[in-house]
């Protein structure tokens, strides 16, 4: 089969496969997004409705609370306040405080009074529901208090009707002391307390019995869905709308209200506009982008290298080095077929080339043996400074101790035993002094060029070795960082070490380029408390172990009380040139220290509440649990 069939059922097959990839990621990602989406606003939209009931009945808590924490109430109950009921319950109040009723019961449970402001749809008052009155009288748990703070909220259910209603004991004012009775307050959850609530969720809500057995078919299936242990089912089967439903739990605590919240599919409808779009655009553009990449493959790609395969295929069998091809284009094929003219020439040079690379490969054993040879001259150097010293010794010694002797001899005449004398006495510690300050002289060169023979003996002995990471303990690390803050720095804050640290696995890392690091971000730190003014900071160094995928890495936080970094010079930090300082310090700086941590797969980032909250650097490193120092520069052969 030749290459240009090839090639084109290669691409067409592909094309294919990008369409059909393109239509799963169309359907099950973008479209998926679109629908987890309005799922999402669909639990969020039933949650704000949840929050709102529960501020209602949270509301309506604190206003139970407020009259049954209250004298005159208290006074009330027990027959000493007449003027009560003419001061307090009267129609005002109760709309006042959003309620429907408002009952009061002693001690044992009897009704004392009762008021209600319900109205027929002629508006005239309906006395107050007597079921309301005796299934609360029924539920003894409303009459049995641990103490005066002792409270029921919630959902009460009737037979026809629902009420959201709180009991309370009656005390005095700091709600201490004995209990005289129980206050129930609340208002029905009929037509215009939903309406309140949909108008400030700007929600479509409705309540369903949990009780009623003619259900709705999307109740019933939303009664299935929850009790799988569902706390929110959705229901997204009819085009034009989509419902979250949710158990209401009454003041028993038992599933008694089923919640739906409705809402327009907007975002799925826009969702399926885009998707149907994007998949349209997909195809045209697949299909222009096709032809438009055969024609290119036949004319500007598959012929010339037909044409080249040919040429090379006639020296290969012909061995004729002088044959050349000739192609006009100046692309990538036009140059290869250049470089192949250009290699059939170079053939003749192919041994000098491979001779001048042999000579490079020798160029490290030729180094190293220069090392060699200079070691070589400076032992014999460190040889004649001794013999210098020795020589410089003996002389001094002789001198001596030829006037030493013609002092014993007793020929000596007085004025020249004077004079040795006199010699002596001056020469002998001059000659000490100058022999000292000789010898101590030749000691320092000595060493100078002892340890010049060491570093050349280290650098023969490493010449071909290449440095590696290594496992470092990070407590020992952060302690050798603290001892290079400079003084003036290290004075300035309180540096506190978490215990921790030292329990920490070792790190894999370069000590020295760890060294730096930590070392710039303590001074940064330091510089950034005196920049706010502290007479004296604290600096907080604390460290754990964690899990990223596979990689168990070291996690270091460097935290100071300093002037803090604001929140959109954070995303900047990072960046090469870029300081909060003012000079600009000379320090190696952040963008330094994240790329030679890059280069140790660790990475740093920054944590700041803004100005005036401090600071933390957060840095990652990756452990080495062989805790064992493992030689990782290989010889070269």
């Amino acid at each position: 089969m030749r290459l240009s069939v090839k090639i084109s059922i290669i691409i067409c097959g592909l094309f294919l496969l990008m369409v059909a990839l393109l239509h799963l990621v169309t359907t099950g990602i973008i479209l998926g997004s679109f629908e987890q989406l309005e799922e999402k606003n669909a639990r969020i939209n039933i949650e704000r409705v949840l929050n709102t009931l529960k501020e209602d009945l949270s509301g309506l808590e604190s206003t139970g609370g407020d009259w049954a924490g209250w004298n005159e109430t208290r006074d009330f109950i027990n027959g000493l306040n007449k003027k009560y009921i003419e001061n307090n319950l009267n129609v005002t109040t109760l709309e006042n405080l959003y309620m429907d009723f408002i009952l009061y019961f002693d001690s044992s449970g009897e009704t004392v009074h009762t008021f209600a402001i319900q109205l027929d749809n002629e508006g005239h008052e309906i006395p107050i529901s007597e079921e309301l009155v005796q299934s609360i009288r029924d539920h003894k748990s409303f009459f049995i208090h641990m103490d005066a703070k002792d409270a029921r909220t919630g959902i009460f259910l009737l037979s026809e009707d629902t009420a959201l209603i709180t009991a309370w004991p009656i005390s005095n004012n700091e709600m201490e002391g004995p209990i005289s009775g129980t206050l129930a307050m609340g208002r029905y959850l009929r037509e215009d307390e939903i309406k309140s609530l949909e108008e400030r969720t700007q929600l479509n809500v409705e309540f369903h019995r949990e009780d009623n057995d003619h259900d709705q078919d999307d109740f019933t299936t939303a009664k299935a869905e929850l009790t799988k242990s569902n706390v929110i089912a959705i229901n997204r089967e009819l085009p034009e709308s989509i419902s979250s439903y949710t158990y209401l739990r009454d003041i028993w605590g038992k599933d008694s209200l089923i919640l739906k919240v409705t809402t327009s599919r907007d975002v799925y409808k826009q969702g399926l506009k885009t998707t149907n779009y994007f998949r349209w655009v997909q195809f045209l553009v697949g299909m222009i982008l096709l032809a438009a990449l055969l024609l290119t493959l036949q004319y500007a790609v598959l012929k010339p290298v037909l044409r080249l395969k040919e040429h090379v295929l006639s020296v290969g069998k012909s061995g004729d080095l002088s044959a050349r091809i000739s192609l006009k284009s100046r692309d990538e094929i036009g140059a290869l077929a250049v470089e192949f003219n250009r290699m059939l020439e170079q053939l003749s040079d192919a041994r000098n080339r491979l001779m001048e690379q042999s000579y490079y490969s020798g160029i490290g054993e030729m180094a190293s043996g220069i090392l060699h040879n200079f070691r070589n001259i400076l032992t014999p150097m460190v040889g004649q400074i001794g013999k210098i010293r020795n020589k410089l010794k003996e002389a001094s010694i002789e001198t001596i101790g030829q006037a030493v002797d013609e002092l014993n001899s007793g020929k000596t005449e007085e004025g020249r035993e004077k004079s040795l004398r006199k010699y002596l006495s001056l020469a002998v510690p001059r000659i000490s002094n100058i022999n000292q300050d000789i010898d101590k002289t030749l000691n320092v060169l000595s060493g100078q060029a002892a340890h010049m023979e060491e570093v050349l003996s280290q650098q023969d002995k490493f010449a071909y070795y290449q440095k590696a990471l290594e496992p470092l303990k990070i407590s020992m690390i952060i302690d050798d960082a603290v001892k290079l803050m400079p003084h003036n720095l290290i004075n300035a804050a309180d540096i506190h070490r978490e215990e921790g640290l030292a329990r920490l696995p070792h790190v894999s890392a370069e000590r020295v380029v760890l060294l730096q690091v930590l070392t710039n971000i303590l001074n940064n730190a330091t510089e950034s408390i005196l920049r706010k003014g502290q007479q004296k900071g604290n600096i907080w160094i604390s460290g754990t172990s964690e899990t990223e995928g596979e990689v168990q890495k070291v996690h270091i936080v460097i935290r100071d009380d300093g002037e803090g970094i604001d929140k959109e010079e954070q995303k900047k930090i990072f960046n090469r040139r870029y300081s909060t300082k003012t000079p600009i310090s000379s320090g190696i700086g952040l963008h330094w220290c994240s790329n030679v941590l890059s280069a140790m797969k660790a990475d740093i980032f920054v944590e700041s509440e803004g100005l005036g909250y401090g600071c933390s650097i957060h840095i990652r490193i990756p452990a080495d649990h062989n805790r064992s120092f493992t030689n990782a520069m290989n010889r070269r052969p």
